[in-house]
């Protein structure tokens, strides 16, 4: 009886691992790690025991899709800057040739600091004033357009100021 038992345990594991679309590999995230606080441009970096197996490893930030990749690295550059600070899933599926999908997830913290302000300067005078237009131009600074009741011939004047790269305006234009 024991002999019987031994026989069909070795079949049953033969007939198991020779299953259609049965996965023998193992998939885990190892960057960013389960937990891990983050910030700026993060390498997310997925690993399989068998790459060959893989068509394409597909990259989630909860359930938004950011990219995928089809080569082994399988990695994804996430910019967390454009991202708001807080608690975030980092899903991956990963599809194989058989067309067996695995999937895989860790929790992280996108924690990035307020970047500094290059300038911050206050223009018009004492009446309302307000810029509809910003553009940078080509020598870094920038071209600001819109409308004054504090200078000008007197109501509501179309006003143009031309900044520098720091947010100095220059000589005073004709008065």
């Amino acid at each position: 009886m024991k002999n019987l038992a031994v026989v069909f345990l070795i079949l049953t594991l033969l007939f198991s691992f020779s299953l259609p679309g049965y996965s023998q590999f193992s998939v885990s995230i190892v960057s960013p790690r389960e937990g891990e606080t983050v910030s700026g441009v993060v390498t997310v970096k997925v690993e399989v025991s068998d790459p060959s197996k893989v068509s394409r490893v597909e990259f989630y930030i909860n359930d938004d899709k950011l990219g995928e990749d089809t080569e082994s690295p399988y990695e994804y550059d996430l910019d967390t800057t454009l991202i708001p600070n807080g608690r975030y899933k980092i899903r991956v599926r990963v599809y194989e040739k058989t067309g067996t999908v695995s999937g895989i997830a860790v929790n992280i913290n996108i924690e990035n600091q307020d970047q500094q302000k290059g300038w911050e300067k206050t223009y018009g005078g004492r009446k309302d004033d307000l810029a509809y237009s910003i553009q940078q131009t080509n020598d870094g600074g920038y071209i600001v357009a819109g409308y004054t009741w504090s200078f000008g011939s007197g109501g509501r004047d179309f006003y143009i100021i031309k900044l520098d790269k720091d947010g100095n305006t220059g000589p005073s234009p004709i008065k």
